[in-house]
Protein backbone atom coordinates (compact mmCIF):
# COMPACT_ATOMS: atom_id res chain seq x y z
CA UNK A 1 0.00 0.00 0.00
CA UNK A 2 1.02 3.57 -1.07
CA UNK A 3 1.53 6.04 1.60
CA UNK A 4 1.83 9.60 0.68
CA UNK A 5 2.03 12.96 2.80
CA UNK A 6 1.00 16.47 1.55
CA UNK A 7 2.29 18.94 3.51
CA UNK A 8 1.71 23.12 3.52
CA UNK A 9 2.51 25.38 5.74
CA UNK A 10 -0.14 25.33 8.58
CA UNK A 11 -2.11 22.58 7.37
CA UNK A 12 -5.46 24.16 7.04
CA UNK A 13 -6.55 24.54 3.65
CA UNK A 14 -3.86 23.40 0.28
CA UNK A 15 -3.01 20.34 1.96
CA UNK A 16 -6.01 18.70 3.60
CA UNK A 17 -8.03 20.02 -0.11
CA UNK A 18 -4.93 18.05 -1.66
CA UNK A 19 -5.27 15.46 0.53
CA UNK A 20 -8.96 14.73 -0.57
CA UNK A 21 -8.85 14.95 -3.78
CA UNK A 22 -5.28 12.79 -3.92
CA UNK A 23 -7.13 9.76 -1.91
CA UNK A 24 -9.69 10.22 -4.55
CA UNK A 25 -8.35 10.11 -7.73
CA UNK A 26 -5.98 7.32 -6.43
CA UNK A 27 -8.76 5.13 -5.44
CA UNK A 28 -10.50 5.88 -8.80
CA UNK A 29 -7.19 4.43 -10.73
CA UNK A 30 -7.12 1.14 -8.54
CA UNK A 31 -4.40 2.13 -6.34
CA UNK A 32 -4.50 1.29 -2.62
CA UNK A 33 -3.24 4.37 -0.96
CA UNK A 34 -3.34 6.15 2.35
CA UNK A 35 -2.90 9.70 1.99
CA UNK A 36 -2.04 11.98 4.99
CA UNK A 37 -1.63 15.67 5.42
CA UNK A 38 0.38 17.81 7.50
CA UNK A 39 2.18 21.51 8.07
CA UNK A 40 5.21 22.56 9.68
CA UNK A 41 3.39 24.74 11.74
CA UNK A 42 0.61 25.22 14.18
CA UNK A 43 -0.92 22.01 15.59
CA UNK A 44 -4.99 21.68 16.90
CA UNK A 45 -7.03 24.47 14.59
CA UNK A 46 -10.01 23.98 12.78
CA UNK A 47 -10.53 25.14 9.07
CA UNK A 48 -11.87 29.15 9.23
CA UNK A 49 -15.43 28.67 8.28
CA UNK A 50 -15.41 30.75 5.31
CA UNK A 51 -12.95 28.21 3.63
CA UNK A 52 -14.93 25.17 4.42
CA UNK A 53 -17.95 27.07 2.46
CA UNK A 54 -15.27 27.39 -0.30
CA UNK A 55 -14.51 23.67 -0.21
CA UNK A 56 -18.19 22.57 0.34
CA UNK A 57 -19.02 24.34 -2.94
CA UNK A 58 -15.94 22.70 -4.61
CA UNK A 59 -17.40 19.44 -3.60
CA UNK A 60 -15.34 18.19 -0.83
CA UNK A 61 -15.77 18.09 2.97
CA UNK A 62 -13.15 19.43 4.99
CA UNK A 63 -15.25 19.82 8.64
CA UNK A 64 -13.84 17.50 10.80
CA UNK A 65 -9.89 18.59 9.70
CA UNK A 66 -7.94 19.77 12.79
CA UNK A 67 -4.38 21.02 11.73
CA UNK A 68 -1.38 18.83 12.59
CA UNK A 69 2.31 19.34 12.70
CA UNK A 70 3.50 16.68 10.50
CA UNK A 71 7.26 15.15 12.07
CA UNK A 72 10.44 13.82 10.78
CA UNK A 73 9.39 10.18 12.13
CA UNK A 74 5.90 10.51 10.06
CA UNK A 75 7.87 11.87 7.29
CA UNK A 76 10.31 8.93 7.18
CA UNK A 77 7.21 6.43 7.19
CA UNK A 78 6.30 7.69 3.96
CA UNK A 79 6.52 6.18 0.58
CA UNK A 80 6.30 9.82 -1.45
CA UNK A 81 6.28 13.61 0.38
CA UNK A 82 4.41 16.21 -1.74
CA UNK A 83 4.61 19.64 -1.04
CA UNK A 84 2.39 22.80 -2.02
CA UNK A 85 6.11 25.09 -2.71
CA UNK A 86 9.77 24.40 -2.88
CA UNK A 87 10.40 26.71 0.13
CA UNK A 88 8.33 23.92 1.79
CA UNK A 89 10.35 20.90 0.54
CA UNK A 90 12.97 22.75 1.50
CA UNK A 91 11.94 22.89 4.76
CA UNK A 92 10.56 18.95 5.55
CA UNK A 93 13.87 17.42 4.03
CA UNK A 94 16.12 19.27 6.56
CA UNK A 95 13.46 17.69 9.10
CA UNK A 96 14.40 14.43 7.75
CA UNK A 97 17.05 14.38 5.05
CA UNK A 98 16.48 10.53 4.59
CA UNK A 99 13.14 11.41 2.18
CA UNK A 100 15.10 13.94 -0.53
CA UNK A 101 14.37 10.97 -3.01
CA UNK A 102 11.32 10.59 -2.62
CA UNK A 103 10.30 13.97 -1.95
CA UNK A 104 9.03 16.63 -4.36
CA UNK A 105 6.76 19.38 -4.97
CA UNK A 106 3.51 18.01 -6.82
CA UNK A 107 4.17 20.55 -9.26
CA UNK A 108 7.66 19.25 -9.66
CA UNK A 109 6.37 15.41 -9.24
CA UNK A 110 3.66 15.79 -11.95
CA UNK A 111 6.56 17.27 -14.43
CA UNK A 112 8.87 14.37 -13.57
CA UNK A 113 6.38 11.59 -13.59
CA UNK A 114 4.89 12.88 -16.97
CA UNK A 115 8.44 12.69 -18.81
CA UNK A 116 9.94 9.72 -17.11
CA UNK A 117 6.20 8.14 -18.29
CA UNK A 118 3.72 6.38 -16.19
CA UNK A 119 5.08 3.89 -14.14
CA UNK A 120 4.88 0.04 -15.75
CA UNK A 121 2.72 -2.30 -14.49
CA UNK A 122 5.58 -4.53 -13.19
CA UNK A 123 7.52 -1.52 -12.14
CA UNK A 124 7.99 -1.08 -7.98
CA UNK A 125 7.52 2.34 -6.69
CA UNK A 126 10.67 2.88 -5.17
CA UNK A 127 12.87 2.20 -8.66
CA UNK A 128 9.90 4.65 -10.37
CA UNK A 129 10.41 7.13 -7.85
CA UNK A 130 14.39 7.07 -8.45
CA UNK A 131 13.73 7.53 -11.88
CA UNK A 132 11.85 10.47 -11.69
CA UNK A 133 14.21 11.97 -9.23
CA UNK A 134 17.04 10.67 -11.21
CA UNK A 135 19.87 13.92 -12.08
CA UNK A 136 18.17 16.12 -9.80
CA UNK A 137 20.37 17.97 -7.08
CA UNK A 138 19.81 19.63 -3.56
CA UNK A 139 20.59 22.97 -5.60
CA UNK A 140 17.59 22.85 -7.45
CA UNK A 141 15.87 23.51 -4.21
CA UNK A 142 17.24 26.94 -3.83
CA UNK A 143 15.02 29.96 -4.68
CA UNK A 144 11.59 29.86 -5.66
CA UNK A 145 10.02 28.95 -8.69
CA UNK A 146 6.38 29.72 -9.63
CA UNK A 147 6.53 26.34 -11.60
CA UNK A 148 7.03 24.34 -8.69
CA UNK A 149 4.37 26.19 -6.46
CA UNK A 150 0.86 25.79 -5.88
CA UNK A 151 0.13 29.21 -4.04
CA UNK A 152 -1.05 29.70 -0.59
CA UNK A 153 -4.28 31.95 -1.45
CA UNK A 154 -4.33 33.37 2.20
CA UNK A 155 -5.30 37.02 2.35
CA UNK A 156 -6.60 36.56 -1.34
CA UNK A 157 -10.40 37.08 -2.35
CA UNK A 158 -13.08 33.56 -2.42
CA UNK A 159 -11.86 33.05 -6.59
CA UNK A 160 -7.93 32.96 -5.51
CA UNK A 161 -8.79 29.30 -3.44
CA UNK A 162 -11.66 28.28 -5.79
CA UNK A 163 -8.69 28.45 -8.72
CA UNK A 164 -6.03 27.15 -5.87
CA UNK A 165 -8.51 23.87 -5.93
CA UNK A 166 -9.27 23.54 -9.43
CA UNK A 167 -5.53 23.65 -9.45
CA UNK A 168 -5.30 20.71 -6.69
CA UNK A 169 -8.13 18.54 -8.72
CA UNK A 170 -6.39 18.71 -11.93
CA UNK A 171 -2.76 17.85 -10.45
CA UNK A 172 -4.38 15.13 -8.34
CA UNK A 173 -5.92 13.58 -11.05
CA UNK A 174 -3.11 14.08 -13.43
CA UNK A 175 -0.55 12.45 -10.86
CA UNK A 176 -2.59 9.29 -9.83
CA UNK A 177 -2.57 8.54 -13.96
CA UNK A 178 0.67 7.91 -13.51
CA UNK A 179 0.70 5.36 -10.77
Amino acid sequence: MLRVAVICKANLFRSPAARVYLADALGRSGLEAIVSSGGIMGEGNCIPSSYLAIAHDAGIDLSEHVSHRVSSEELLQQDLVLTMTRELLREVVVMAPPIWPRSFTMREFLRRATAVGPRKPTEGLEHWFHAIGANRTRSQLLGDDEADDVADPVGGTAEDYRIMLRQLERLSGDLAGLF
